[in-house]
Formats: structure tokens, C-alpha cells, sequence
């Protein structure tokens, strides 16, 4: 939809285009729209052109092992086709990167048709199940033609069976320097060359701790400052305690949620960068607010205008300037 002004001053909404799917909107960038399932699928549809293409993973990705517990024994079983839900989709340069619950992966970049075509991953990557990740361009960190991509992760951060040493990791996907430019025509999966280096290098972490939240994600920004909502402190081990104790009959719970911020390897925290072939730092973060009430639902973070929006539960919006 476009939104336009009439000749008195007022505005209204227009409608430019419709499309009829199940899938789920996940990224817009000019006329390009990224819609995507639950499972394996990912459709980039130009909506002013009426063409589109296909990217899919093997669905067995989605596939994990879990344990079950039946009368006194454990058994492994298969959960079959467990959601992996995506999370965020980034035109990257001559190829996609599809982000996941599970998994990232590369796709290159694809001819949009009248009838689409089916494009599988060119390189992929598993961090485990994770509760968010952000990823954006970054600056170079290598002589290149275009920017690497920094991806910010939050594992599972509400297990009560791990401990409650936690951490948000920084990862960065480096530009190919053999990377050499083919056509998209020239399609070819065993030959198609990744314009990115995987799996992705670790350059740095920060400490945070587990516990339940109703909002889990991060927002990383392309200067390197990120922001993401903390859960109120548990015991510092997980639900049993090392003699087999419940933790909570140990140690209290206290605390409130509260809002988190960090500048990562960046303009702001040069610092912090490290080589490739060294073990990744530490950056430090900084409560910017405490949430007595623990109801936060949504986030939002504009680095270039400093601004953090943050709803709660009973739909109130607060609005905070950096």
C-alpha cells in the first residue's frame, strides 16, 4: 500500500498490488517482498512486475532428536517436521540469506520469472535452536567490493535445565576474495560460487543470563550498537542443582527484565575487533532500563535516530531517546 495526500491536506492508504498466499510477509526492500512458511520455503515475489522465484531447503533440516521420557526408561524419538520459522530474510550482495529457527542459508541471487524457479542452498549454517538473531551489513572488514554481514544471536535462553551462564553472540559472515561475479542465468548449485566465507567466524560475546520472556528479540544496528530485552535473574544453575536438588529451593529469584544495550565491533567500538584466528572477546553492555511489571512484549530500535520503542502486554507503547 502507498500513502498518499488529497487536495485538502488529509492522507489515505492505497492499494498498489494483492497477493493470495499462506505465507507470511517477512521482508520488504523497494519492490521486492520475501514471504515465507514455516518449514522450507522462502518466495521473493517483485509485486510491481508480477514475477517470483522459489528458494528451498531440504525440509529434513527441520527435523530434530528429542528425548522422552516413557514408565522408567528414555528414548530418542524423531519430532517430525518441527517449525522452524523464519525469522528474517536480507537481500545480501548477489545472493539472499534466509535466517531461521535452526539454520541460515545462502541462496544466490535468483532471475525472477512469470513461473518461478526453484533455487536450494548454496552454503548454510546451524547455531542450534535459537530465541533471536539480527543480521545486517556491517563495514568491511577485509579489502572488498561490498560489506560483511554481522549476525547477533540469542540461543535458548529459557531451558531449565542449563545453567545460567549465558551469552549473545556476534558473528560475521566475511566477503569471498575468490568470489568472481556469474550470471543468475548460469544457475548451477554444484558450481555456483558463495560470495560469503562459511561457516561464520565468532568475533565476540556478551554475558546475559536465562529466564522466561515474552519478547526475545535483538536488533543489531550497521554501526554495531544492539539492543535486546534481559529476563529477570534465576539460579545461577540450571533446575537441578549439582547434589539433585531443585535450584529454587536454593537460591531466590530476584530481579526484573530490563532493557540491554551494547556497542559490538563497529565505528563506535573498533576496539573490539579481533582476527580471525583468535578467540573472540568479550563486550561489555549496559542496562538502560528496568521493567518492574516484566510484561514487555515487542521491540523496535532506530540507531540512526537513537530511539527504542518497547510495548507491553496491556498495549502501552514507551518510547525512549539514547
Amino acid at each position: 500500500m502507498a500513502l498518499e495526500t488529497d487536495v485538502d491536506g488529509t492522507y489515505h492508504l492505497r492499494t498498489l498490488n494483492t497477493i493470495r498466499s499462506n505465507f507470511k510477509p517477512v521482508t520488504l526492500q523497494g519492490d521486492l517482498l520475501a514471504i515465507s512458511d514455516d518449514v522450507a520455503r522462502t518466495t521473493i515475489w517483485d509485486w510491481r512486475a508480477g514475477t517470483s522465484a522459489i528458494l528451498e531447503h531440504r525440509s529434513d533440516d527441520s527435523a530434530v532428536w528429542v528425548a522422552s521420557h516413557s514408565l522408567s526408561c528414555w528414548s530418542l524419538l524423531t519430532k517430525p517436521k518441527q517449525h522452524s520459522n523464519c525469522i528474517q530474510v536480507v537481500f545480501a550482495y548477489e545472493s539472499i540469506l534466509v535466517i531461521r529457527a535452526r539454520f541460515i542459508h545462502l541462496f544466490p541471487e535468483p532471475k525472477l520469472r512469470k513461473t518461478p524457479q526453484i533455487y536450494t542452498p548454496i552454503a548454510r549454517h546451524s547455531f542450534g535452536w535459537i530465541d533471536g538473531v539480527s543480521v545486517t551489513p556491517t563495514q568491511r572488514l577485509i579489502d572488498s567490493d561490498y560489506p560483511s554481514l554481522s549476525i547477533l544471536i540469542r540461543g535458548e535462553s529459557d531451558n531449565p535445565w542449563s545453567s545460567g551462564l549465558h551469552s549473545l553472540d556476534l558473528f560475521t559472515l566475511r566477503p569471498n576474495p575468490s568470489y568472481r561475479s556469474t550470471s543468475p542465468d548460469a544457475y548451477d548449485v554444484e558450481t555456483t560460487p558463495v560470495p560469503y566465507i562459511f561457516p561464520p567466524t565468532l568475533m565476540t560475546q556478551v554475558h546475559a543470563v536465562r529466564g522466561p520472556l515474552r519478547c526475545r528479540d535483538v536488533i543489531l544496528g550497521r554501526c554495531g550498537t544492539a539492543v535486546w530485552i534481559q529476563p529477570r535473574d534465576r539460579a545461577v544453575v540450571g533446575l537441578l542443582s549439582n547434589d539433585g536438588f531443585p535450584a529454587q529451593a536454593i537460591y531466590a529469584a530476584s530481579g526484573h527484565e530490563s532493557l540491554v544495550a551494547a556497542a559490538f565491533p563497529g565505528p563506535l567500538a573498533a576496539s573490539d575487533f579481533v582476527d580471525v584466528d583468535t578467540t573472540a572477546t568479550i563486550t561489555r553492555s549496559r542496562t538502560l532500563f528496568t521493567n518492574h511489571l516484566n510484561n514487555w512484549t515487542s521491540l523496535d530500535y532506530d540507531e540512526e535516530l537513537g530511539r527504542i520503542a518497547l510495548c507491553s502486554s496491556f498495549g502501552r507503547v514507551l518510547i525512549l531517546e539514547l
